[in-house]
Order: C-alpha cells, then structure tokens, then sequence
C-alpha cells in the first residue's frame, strides 16, 4: 500500500468522524433548542358552585388535543418552558332552583333544574417542566404553572320537570345563563414519563390536575325568599334576577402524546 492510499484511507476516516462528530452535536443541539409533539388525551371534568342553592350534579367527559412544545432552559433540557396550542373540550352539570308556572289556576312554584354544558376553549398552556436524565429508556418529569382559554363555542341541556331542551344556545334570554366567559385561567400541575422509542422520538404518558381560577359561566341566579323558594319578577314569567353566578371548573386529563 503507497503512501497515497494510506493518505486516503485515513483523510476517509478522519471526515467520517467529523461527519459523526457533527451529527451528534446537531442532535444535542436540537435537543437543546425545542422538543415537538402532537397530543390526544381524554380527561374528567366537573364544575363547582357558590351561588346559594346552587350544587355540582356531577363529572363529564371531555378531551384535547392539539400542538405543545418543549423549550430548554439555560442549555439544559431538565430545564423546559412548556407551551402550544390546545383544542379543550370540557363541561359540567348543575343543579339549582327555578321558578315555574304551573298548575289550574296557574301557580308560581319552585322546582329544581339540571343543567349539562358543553365549553370548547383554544389553550395556550405557561407551564415549567422538570425533567430528570435519562434512567433506562425513559425520563421522567414534574410540571407546574398555568393555562389561558378562549372560548371558541358553548352549549348547555337543560332539564325542568323532566322535560328536557337539547343544545339550547345559552345566550337564550329565557334561562340564567347569558353566556361563557370569553377567557379563563387555570393552574396546572402533573407529571409523568417519556419513554424512547427509536432516536429522537418518545412516546409520553402523564397526568395532571387543572383548576380553575375565573369563573367560567355569565348570567345571575335567582332571588330566594327566606323559605328557598324563587320569587317571581312583578309581570313577568320569570324569576327576579340576583347576584352573578359563581361557577369555577375543573377538570384532571390524561395526557397521550408524542415527541420528535
């Protein structure tokens, strides 16, 4: 072998450890930079009530999805400022007082109605995520910090009596409800683990608690006598109007994701 061809053979290796050398320093520094992922996760939700006579009536389902990303911190991907875009689709059900007409000759009478809503909101999550090295195949992380909804579309069933009124638009003069509030904010905390799949690629499973901190419905209850029952607006089928309505919600989601 002359002394060309040994030239070669080790210029040859020489560039192919300085092509390996750059694929992984881009990797680390990708890895530095942001991590993105897709997410579909189901979740339970329910609401809570301060208004007098006002009860939570029990948990719906709901779900999201949508785009986050990772953004590492100080050049260290412990570190991660988490944040997308998320599709939310939540809800809940309330019982409360109503007042009716009813009866031969008419009567003005208290009964009791339950409500279902239906609330989709465009998240942007503001979220600080630690995450531990690499243990085996795996990383595992803690997350902590805050939400902000816009309400894209609401919907609520309400049933008086038995008699039941699907999909009512709840900007319906007839009933309490004047609408969803156009923005929330909620906190957030969870955890949970990220597991590799080949490369760059994890698959992530985790949980967390959100909970609300606006309230989430506009509108005012009812006034109630001393007895608890709904007095009746002089010349008019409809109860006097009282205080606003004081409706947090909450909800705790599985997260189902994936990162690149």
């Amino acid at each position: 072998m002359n002394t060309l061809q040994i030239s070669a053979k080790v210029a040859g290796l020489v560039l192919l450890l300085l092509l390996n050398g750059f694929k992984i320093s881009a990797q680390e520094a990708r890895e530095s930079r942001v991590r993105l992922g897709l997410t579909v996760s189901p979740l339970v939700t329910w609401m809570g009530a301060k208004n007098e006579m006002y009860e939570s009536d029990g948990i719906r389902f709901g779900g999201r999805y949508g785009l986050f990303a990772d953004f590492s911190m100080f050049g260290d991907q412990r570190y991660n400022f988490s944040t997308g875009l998320i599709v939310n689709s939540v809800g809940g059900k309330l019982e409360y007082p109503v007042g009716i007409l009813t009866g031969e000759p008419e009567e003005w009478r208290t009964t009791n109605a339950r409500a279902k809503y239906s609330l989709t909101y465009l998240n942007i999550p503001l979220r600080m995520k630690l995450r531990t090295d690499q243990i085996g195949y795996s990383y595992y992380y803690g997350l902590f910090g805050a939400e902000l909804g816009y309400n894209v579309s609401a919907s609520v069933s309400e049933t008086v009596n038995e008699n039941t009124v699907e999909d009512i638009d709840i900007d319906d003069d007839r009933y309490r409800f004047d609408g969803a509030e156009s923005f929330r904010v909620e906190m957030v905390i969870g955890g949970g683990m990220e597991r590799i799949i080949s490369g760059q690629t994890r698959l992530i499973v985790g949980i967390s608690y959100h909970s609300g901190l606006r309230d989430v419905l506009e509108g005012r209850d009812y006034q109630l006598s001393d007895l608890g029952d709904v007095l009746r607006e002089g010349g008019s089928n409809s109860g006097i109007r009282n205080r606003d309505l004081r409706t947090s919600l909450n909800y705790i989601t599985l997260k189902v994701g994936i990162s690149f």
